[in-house]
């Protein structure tokens, strides 16, 4: 089926088709969400406008109906055929919102996960949804069998993974609520899993509930904020999902009206109308997200990011057990690329209230929270975000990945906790004999990989608080860590001990390269952070690699698009002041003419030549998002 446009998707309840009409018509969305039972109303509109439509529609047999309303429909089967006939192919049932829940009546008889191995879980995991639920029916059929397209919202971002094992073809990641984890790294591996299953279609559902004031976003008479998030919140985490190549934004059902000027829409209306607008009206064309480089972890790890106040954590399968050593390599490789996203969802502000014992007394916090939006607090600098230190550069695959997913990515960075077994490792040497760049760790390599790696271990252990990184001859000082000491066959030493043992080899194999790294799974002793060996290797991939580099600030999440000969930037501000960004984007130079614009505003900028470089003054406003574009 053929591939479904950019879609800015609203949920709405009810007889809703006027209800849609007026949103079409005010640029509030692209397509629509109704819940059973369609009406004459709405039917008439979908078959008058055509939009991408998703259907509300739990199957009847499981826990989860009575927790929902208007969420069954009998007719559905038919229905949905029917339009997906009339309408084209981009017609979903919604039939799994939010089936990964911590608790609530889609959890109700799951079995608990603790003590069992990644496997069991996962084995646990898909069974109880796929036949104790009974999904399986429904999920074991194709589109074309089917009927229609089937789409499953995730809560945990180590949901969709599973959602596309088990037959998903489309699978939405709910974010904007701190009660899941934020949408970095939750991009990273919802964008990775739909590659790894051939490229299937991702999206983001964004909440307006806050965990922390107690409501959704909602707006008295005169526009104030009542409950919910800052409108900065959802414009920030609505371009970084567009940005990163979404194909939908689901936007739970909202109120875009109540205490509107004149009348009209309040500031969360506006705000979507203004996102509507650039992303299928202004710059309908964002290219292609630019991925070079792939985190691998274990295909069944369940491994879920730490965030909020309660989830920081080394704990996975809905906190039962403990990360193993590839979900710690994983989390401190993530916590390296995406400095402070595990802050998403955390309590801070004036508001905050402890109890005797420290802890955070949640009723009196909420309470506290309310009245300080009462009285006209400005919530943003309560609502913190995680920054990337090399962009959106990264999607997380898994060692269930084919070659050709393998080969979409110019970089892998192993972040599994066991060997590797001999199908992989024949996938990795022809993953680089065809030219790709592998980043492995002495504990993840099996026997038998020396001529692949260039290197010989020993058996030997070794200690060390530092290294020198031969390029340069600087010296890297480090906490104290463990290593597996090795002899350089083929390879050449880019990092050593002071006693000469490699820390950092790079081996030339076919068209690619291997670089191995001794350390422990590149972490300290204690495994709670990378070595800043690993962050300099990664810092010199991400330099071979990069379409712009990006200078400034620490608080700035961004993201690389490329559309024809234009190169896109965006930048979102992650600061948690009402401080503008202010950097560079430098450019390689082009063999010809350029110019640069930005697009937000669609006003054109300034450049300079620095050196071979083509070099953009951006600035961002607080909690703000600009685009930047090179042509040329």
């Amino acid at each position: 089926m053929p591939p479904t446009p950019f879609t800015v998707m609203s949920e709405l309840y009810g007889d809703a088709g006027s209800v849609a009409r007026w949103q079409q018509g005010n640029g509030l969305a692209t397509g629509w969400d109704f819940h059973p039972v369609l009406t004459t109303g709405e039917q008439s509109f979908l078959e008058s406008a055509k939009p991408p439509f998703a259907y509300f529609s739990i199957p009847s047999g499981t826990t989860a109906t009575d927790c929902y309303p208007s969420s069954t429909d009998a007719n559905t089967e038919a229905l949905l055929t029917n339009l997906t006939q009339q309408l084209g192919p981009n017609v979903w049932r919604l039939g799994m919102p939010e089936f990964d829940q911590g608790g609530g009546c889609w959890a109700r008889g799951r079995p608990s996960f603790g003590g069992q191995t990644d496997q069991q879980a996962y084995n646990s995991w898909t069974n109880f949804y796929l036949n104790t639920q009974g999904l399986g029916a429904y999920l074991g059929q194709t589109p074309q069998q089917r009927g229609y397209r089937w789409m499953s919202l995730c809560d945990f971002a180590f949901c969709p993974q599973y959602a596309y094992d088990m037959g998903s073809d489309l699978v939405l990641l709910e974010r904007n609520e701190d009660e899941v984890s934020g949408i970095t790294p939750g991009i990273a591996m919802l964008r990775g899993a739909a590659a790894e299953h051939g490229g299937k279609q991702w999206g983001i559902d964004l909440s307006t509930w806050r965990y922390w004031n107690d409501g959704p976003t909602v707006y008295d008479s005169t526009g104030k904020l009542v409950t919910g998030w800052s409108t900065s919140t959802f414009e920030r985490n609505m371009y970084i999902a567009y940005m990163s190549g979404a194909n939908i934004i689901h936007n739970e059902a909202a109120d875009y009206t109540t205490g509107g000027q004149g009348g009209g829409l309040n500031p969360l209306g506006r705000t979507v109308q203004r996102f509507t607008d650039f992303a299928t009206v202004r710059h309908p064309d964002r290219g292609t997200p630019y991925v070079p480089i792939a985190l691998m972890q274990g295909h069944y790890s369940g491994f879920e990011p730490r965030f909020g106040a309660w989830m920081q954590g080394p704990y996975k399968w809905y906190w039962s057990d403990p990360y193993s050593a590839g979900d710690t390599m994983l989390s401190n490789l993530l916590s390296l690329a995406y400095p402070r996203y595990n802050t998403w969802g955390t309590p801070i502000g004036p508001w905050v209230v402890h109890s005797a014992d420290g802890s955070v007394n949640v009723s009196a916090s909420i309470n506290a929270y309310r009245q300080q939006l009462a009285d006209g607090a400005d919530p943003r600098p309560w609502e913190p975000f995680g920054s990337s230190r090399w962009g959106e550069t990264f999607d997380v695959i898994t060692d269930g990945s084919t070659l050709a997913t393998m080969q979409q990515y110019r970089a892998i960075v192993l972040s599994t906790g066991t060997t590797i077994d001999a199908t992989m490792l024949g996938n990795l040497t022809q993953y680089v004999q065809s030219g790709g760049t592998l980043v492995v760790n002495a504990k993840q390599l099996p026997a038998g990989a020396d001529t692949l790696t260039g290197v010989h271990f020993t058996g030997a252990r070794g200690s060390a608080s530092s290294e020198t990184w031969v390029p340069d001859a600087s010296t890297i000082d480090e906490d104290a860590y463990d290593y597996a000491v090795a002899t350089p066959t083929s390879a050449s030493v880019l990092a050593h001990t002071s006693s000469g043992d490699p820390i950092v080899t790079s081996n030339a194999y076919g068209s690619g390269v291997v670089y191995v790294t001794t350390p422990d799974f590149m972490g300290d002793a204690s495994g709670t952070t990378i070595l800043h060996v690993g962050n300099r290797l990664i810092d010199t991939l991400e330099a071979r690699f990069a379409k712009v580099m990006v200078t400034g600030p620490s608080t700035l999440d961004y993201l690389v698009n490329t559309v024809g000969d234009t190169t896109v930037v965006t930048l979102v501000n992650t600061g948690l002041s009402n401080t503008p960004w202010t950097g560079t984007l430098s450019f390689p130079m082009p063999g010809g003419a350029y110019s640069a614009r930005e697009w937000t505003q669609d006003a054109a900028v300034s450049t300079s030549v620095s050196g071979n470089q083509v070099v953009i003054n951006a600035s961002v406003p607080g909690y703000g998002v600009r685009v930047y574009a090179l042509t040329g």
